[in-house]
């Protein structure tokens, strides 16, 4: 059995009789989410990062030794919504958080993750978004930064990785404001050049965005959905 798949085929193979095909499709959701949740536990209930680290270890062990991602069903709703009702039992149920509250440690405005996101280390407001809405962006954030990180992989294997590192910044957003003219000039080509390498980037983005996404666990159906949750997701 491949895994080329979705996520509700995978959590389907979850409640396998089969030990290998079972341990696989843990290993795979374990790795897909832990980034995401443990983002989350930072930003939205203020843990700090050691403590976020061990808490979602805590947490994805809570759900496989208590067989609960089996009772994960696609028609009741998103597994990412799965996923964020469980962890939000499991930190009402911290000590660790309960004290925190009574100590009043959930009215800090900042918070430093020195891990977020492979080697990203930012400052983080504690958001007044609701732990659903945080994860949805941290999810979106780690499948886009999974993304990014292959197609520089890929042009600095061709030997355009100075492009790459040119154009990385206008893949999802606004172009300078010299427009094509100026990112010609910082590229060292013309102005058609630098219009037709930024589209290639683009477009092999977008092309490895959905080859991501197809491989994750979205039915083939619900692709273009899962498109537009992340779009709508990410937090540029």
């Amino acid at each position: 059995m491949t895994f080329d798949t979705t996520h509700w085929s995978v959590v389907s193979a979850i409640r396998s009789e089969d030990p290998d095909v079972k341990r696989r499709a843990l290993n795979k959701t374990c790795a897909r989410y832990w980034d995401p949740i443990r983002r989350t536990l930072v930003r939205a209930w203020g843990y700090g990062p050691d403590e976020a680290q061990d808490l979602t270890q805590t947490f994805f062990m809570h759900l496989i030794e208590h067989r609960q991602l089996e009772a994960a069903r696609r028609d009741r709703g998103p597994f990412r919504q799965f996923l964020i009702v469980m962890l939000t039992h499991v930190v009402i149920n911290d000590g660790k958080y309960q004290r925190r509250l009574k100590r009043g440690g959930g009215e800090r405005l900042l918070e430093l993750d020195a891990t977020l996101a492979h080697g990203r280390s930012v400052l983080e407001p504690i958001n007044q978004d609701t732990p659903e809405r945080i994860f949805e962006q941290e999810y979106a954030q780690s499948v886009f930064d999974r993304v990014t990180r292959r197609l520089e992989q890929e042009w600095r294997a061709a030997g355009a990785g100075a492009a790459f590192a040119v154009l990385r910044p206008y893949l999802n957003h606004d172009l300078p404001p010299g427009g094509y003219h100026e990112l010609a000039g910082s590229l060292g080509v013309s102005d058609e050049a630098a219009r037709s390498q930024l589209r290639r980037l683009q477009s092999r983005f977008f092309h490895l965005l959905r080859k991501d996404v197809a491989a994750s666990g979205v039915m083939k159906e619900d692709i273009d959905g899962e498109l537009r949750f992340l779009a709508k997701a990410w937090r540029p």
